[in-house]
């Protein structure tokens, strides 16, 4: 699983340097280039409804340009996606909007976030003002210290229930040593096709939970010292009409 995400990060950093002058005019060019396939990475099947819908609005203007599903029904996260370099305002979000009409009907998500593709900005809804993770794909930050990051924040293995071992029983230092293996084995030249991890499981098909893996808001992730700056509003910026105060 790692493989294959450390791949994906890669593919994102070459297009966002290759393509910057079209991503940052076009968010659905972004989304098709740089989300969808992180996504996918990641284990959600971007083209099943039952677990991602894309582009839904609600009748008093919230908007979530995807909203990850448990399977069932149940949305856990609220997504909305930029052009590259595009502003990662949360607080001033439409997917706030549609994440407090979840609320409002007693189905609120886990996570509402903001993506261009390379930053990922994601929070609580009652916790605006501290995001659960902040994370730049960017710069010079290593690729296998990148994955273990995007893993812990959004791998669908972790939302989900598995039989050995269980989601809340995955620690964030299995990720970092699985990345590490990773590291040695390519440097190795042992692995040459994306393999799954051992001691990992899988993202299958599997009932999901309603919630991240256990102490998840503990641990905020940042790539590098600049990530703060790059959200392009002070940390925990909350406007006037922001449904949480967090």
């Amino acid at each position: 699983m790692l493989d294959r995400l450390v791949t994906t990060i890669a593919q994102a950093r070459e297009r966002a340097e290759a393509y910057e002058s079209l991503l940052t005019k076009n968010e659905l060019l972004t989304r098709y280039a740089s989300i969808d396939p992180l996504l996918r990475a990641l284990g959600w099947p971007v083209v099943d409804p039952a677990w991602v819908q894309v582009e839904l609005r609600t009748a008093s203007g919230g908007r979530a340009d995807y909203v990850l599903l448990d399977g069932a029904g149940r949305a856990l996260v609220v997504l909305e996606a930029k052009a590259l370099g595009g502003k990662l305002d949360l607080a001033g979000s439409a997917a706030i909007g549609y994440a407090w009409e979840l609320h409002q009907r007693g189905q609120p998500p886990r996570l509402v976030g903001l993506s261009d593709g390379l930053r990922w900005v994601l929070a609580e809804p009652q916790h605006l003002k501290q995001p659960v993770y902040q994370i730049d794909l960017g710069g010079k930050t290593p690729l296998p210290e990148l994955a273990p990051l995007m893993a812990r924040a959004l791998w669908r293995a972790l939302w989900c229930e598995t039989k050995s071992p269980t989601a809340s029983e995955v620690p964030v230092q299995a990720l970092s040593l699985a990345a590490k293996a990773w590291q040695t084995r390519r440097a190795s030249q042992l692995v040459t096709t994306a393999s799954p991890v051992a001691g990992l499981p899988e993202a299958g098909s599997v009932p999901c939970r309603s919630s991240p893996a256990d102490g998840a808001r503990h641990h905020r992730w940042r790539s590098s010292s600049r990530t703060a700056k790059s959200t392009g509003s002070p940390a925990g910026a909350i406007s006037p009409s922001a449904p949480w105060s967090g």
